[in-house]
């Protein structure tokens, strides 16, 4: 009968511990690489995109662009006109004879524009803005661009004025 040694380990051995170390190494730093290639890509933006939920860093150059075309000025007075509507329609059907109503209801509905929630003016957000709307003390509408780099010239344009807040 054979004598079966259990004091023998058993399992993988490592002959060349220092290349074994290298090989690891590489091998995660590639793996690195993929994903951080992955996480950068860009998504290619056209009408169907969301660009309010785009990040405004990433995409500066491409949201300038679209922001500075000829109709993208029409296009955020129209979206403008439209929320200030359904916005004056809620305060008008909200409003009550108490002294804070109108500043609570402005609350209100920052505090829901704020949370991307147009639901309560019952219109949907306008995805083509990058940025946050709000309502001033008085009522208006106000858009702030996500960050100075997207704002785009027409800004500064007289029928513009005060409705944009500059970064």
């Amino acid at each position: 009968m054979k004598e079966v040694n259990t004091n023998k380990k058993s399992g993988l051995k490592i002959k060349n511990k220092k290349r074994f170390f290298t090989f690891i190494t590489v091998l995660l730093l590639i793996i690195i690489v993929c994903i951080i290639a992955i996480c950068n890509r860009k998504i290619k933006i056209d009408e169907s995109t969301d660009m309010s939920a785009l990040n405004a860093k990433k995409y500066e150059t491409e949201l300038l662009e679209k922001y500075q075309g000829e109709d993208a000025k029409e296009r955020f007075v129209q979206d403008i006109y439209n929320i200030q509507e359904k916005v004056g329609m809620y305060i008008l059907e909200n409003s009550t004879l108490d002294e804070n109503s109108f500043s609570n209801i402005i609350d209100t509905l920052n505090k829901e524009f704020a949370s991307n929630n147009f639901e309560i003016i019952e219109m949907e957000k306008p995805t083509f803005w990058n940025g946050t709307w709000n309502v001033d003390k008085d009522g208006n509408i106000t858009f702030k661009f996500a960050d100075k780099s997207i704002e785009p010239s027409w800004i500064n344009d007289d029928d513009i004025a005060g409705r944009v807040i500059k970064n």
